[in-house]
């Protein structure tokens, strides 16, 4: 009795849970229980179209609209910029907006197309809807992690799934439809902890669903809530640029680098057939690598540090064999980012991302 009343009560609690992720769905990931739901906000299309005809950028609260639907629409929105960033939180900070412009020499101006734990997938998926802007940035610049390398390494790239099986089509030359794996991502999700407590935590929030321009503000201060600058990069809330600054680093635990395959060749194959393409659609390609904290390079014993040599030495690899330019380093010294210019162990503020063009290697293709 005592097992079976241990068993219906951890049942009954995961299906709360599910039904409190679904319902909530604080990152707009599953489709709406009432069709009148969808109709209650702004479009990522409108979104995007205030954000690029704002001054000082929009604030979009409560986390209530999935970013990548947002990023979509600004990669599909015509544009004059020159380049187009695709990548994770960590390329988010870099901007053209401002003085503390992150990459002056190659990308005066640009769209920063960056979301949360991109992943190869999130690469092609981005790709293939660049590809169908009828006036698209001509230089794309891929933000390289320690784990793009290697497939799934987050599950939220199923938010354009078609997108990226259209682009993995073109690059392998056969139609690849929806598998397994992609839903079966979304169905984790439903039991996910972090997923878990954005939902909660939208649940005690008041729901804004209007999207406000922000006002001109210091963005080394930030606002009450993280804006969008009108070129798609972001601003963190000013509670988290303060919590930084009491921030203390050591090592680092991240997920999306696992066991010792930091790299996997099927990966890597793909990645470079998609840098090939878009070559021969006039697609200037740049890689970036972006720093991690000193702190995390002191532990040269850890499987982070392992990992992101070994990733940055085949990232120059790739580059060789396609003649693409490599803008940064996994390494803060190689570029001159000192501690107090993160705002954790992986994320640079933009005085360190101002850097980044101090490494910086050209390469012409092997066929050259």
């Amino acid at each position: 009795k005592y097992l079976k009343l241990v068993a219906g009560l951890c049942s009954f609690g995961l299906i709360v849970v599910v039904i409190i992720n679904y319902t909530v769905n604080p990152g707009n990931i599953y489709p709406p229980l009432l069709i009148s739901d969808s109709h209650n906000k702004p479009s990522p299309k409108d979104i995007v179209e205030q954000l690029v005809q704002s001054d000082h950028g929009v604030i979009i609260q409560n986390d209530i609209w999935n970013e990548r639907d947002i990023k979509r629409a600004l990669a599909l929105h015509p544009t004059t910029v020159q380049c187009a960033v695709i990548g994770s939180s960590h390329v988010m900070q870099i901007r053209s907006a401002g003085q503390e412009r992150s990459l002056p020499n190659n990308c005066p101006s640009l769209i920063n197309l960056g979301v949360s734990g991109a992943s190869l997938e999130d690469y092609l998926a981005l790709s293939e809807t660049i590809l169908r802007n009828e006036r698209p940035p001509r230089v794309i610049v891929f933000g390289i992690d320690p784990w793009s390398l290697n497939f799934n390494r987050d599950p939220r790239w199923v938010r354009y799934k078609q997108d990226f099986f259209n682009m993995k089509s073109k690059l392998e030359g056969e139609y690849h439809g929806d598998n397994a794996s992609s839903s079966l991502g979304l169905l984790r999700n439903l039991i996910n902890r972090e997923y878990l407590q954005r939902s909660v935590q939208l649940i005690l929030s008041e729901r804004k669903l209007s999207i406000e321009n922000a006002p001109e503000f210091d963005h080394r201060v930030g606002l009450d809530d993280p804006v969008l600058l009108p070129d798609g990069s972001l601003i963190y809330s000013g509670k988290h640029i303060r919590n930084a600054l009491a921030l203390e680093v050591s090592g680092i635990h991240d997920f999306r680098i696992r066991g010792s395959r930091w790299v996997t060749e099927k990966a890597v194959e793909l990645f470079t057939r998609l840098v090939k393409y878009l070559q021969q659609q006039k697609f200037k390609i740049i890689f970036v690598l972006v720093p991690y904290h000193p702190a995390v390079w002191d532990i040269t014993e850890q499987s982070a540090v392992t990992a992101m040599k070994v990733v940055e030495s085949k990232v120059h690899e790739i580059a060789r064999s396609t003649g693409v330019q490599v803008v940064g380093s996994y390494n803060p010294s190689n570029i001159g980012c000192t501690a107090d210019e993160f705002f954790d162990a992986v994320h640079g503020k933009t005085i360190c991302l101002t850097k980044l063009e101090r490494a910086s290697v050209s390469y012409r293709s092997s066929k050259e």
